[in-house]
């Protein structure tokens, strides 16, 4: 099988630290996906300050599988190389997300500031996901996944982050590692992955990943159970993974 992550997204001051780390130990394909906003700490989806800092004690240095998903001001500090820019701690993250690569803005940078993101993504020490959501996005998110070696990935998220599923999920980008998002909950989970494992299929060395954050949540508060449903349905297609 060619699925190595399920990356549950979203966890929040709504739900113990203890708890969701528990969650993450019990998969060996769960990965826990940590949204990160200035403006927005400590409102649902966005942790407090205090609760990050539990949960990076609680974690230790990669014992499970994180990713950081930068979002507003700071995805905007590493995509524009902004003074003070930095990616988040690599031995807490394995992955780094930039929401709002989409965003036009970012479409009309011009070939230095690309090529600078290219290479600070090659010389990071995580991988980096490019959050794109059309088809301009998708070709800049291609164009710097190469020029950096493949230390880019890249999530397929048309609706930016907003839980609607796509009319059709994408075939992935040569040996791109990819994901997918939008509209995943443990309803639909099994409909998603053969869809999507069709489109992959017949590709060599193709790895792709699916993030669920909207459908994990129950009023708008992180539900334990939905994650551990979705991470129980997502295993029959998981290729087993390493943090």
């Amino acid at each position: 099988m060619t699925l190595y992550r399920t990356t549950i997204t979203g966890a929040d001051d709504s739900v113990p630290v203890q708890e969701v780390v528990a969650l993450a130990r019990e998969y060996p394909h769960a990965e826990l996906g940590i949204l990160l906003s200035l403006k927005k700490k400590g409102t649902p989806r966005y942790p407090s300050q205090r609760w990050l800092a539990e949960f990076i004690e609680a974690v230790g240095y990669r014992t499970i599988a994180c990713s950081a998903h930068l979002c507003g001001q700071f995805a905007g500090e590493v995509l524009f190389a902004r003074t003070g820019w930095s990616f988040p701690d690599s031995r807490v993250f394995a992955r780094v997300q930039l929401n709002g690569f989409s965003d036009d803005g970012v479409l009309e940078m011009g070939a230095v500031l690309l090529t600078s993101l290219a290479d600070r993504i090659r010389a990071a020490k995580q991988k980096v996901i490019l959050q794109v959501s059309n088809a301009r996005a998708r070709q800049l998110a291609t164009a710097i996944a190469y020029e950096a070696f493949l230390n880019a990935e890249i999530l397929f998220d048309e609706s930016g982050g907003k839980g609607i599923a796509p009319r059709r999920w994408l075939a992935p980008i040569g040996d791109v590692p990819c994901g997918y998002a939008g509209g995943i909950a443990p309803e639909n989970i099994l409909a998603v992955c053969e869809q999507i494992e069709e489109r992959v299929a017949g590709l060599p060395n193709t790895r792709y990943w699916i993030d669920a954050e909207t459908g994990v949540r129950v009023d708008d508060r992180f539900d334990v159970g939905l994650a551990r449903a979705l991470l129980e349905k997502t295993a029959q297609f998981a290729s087993g993974s390493t943090p």
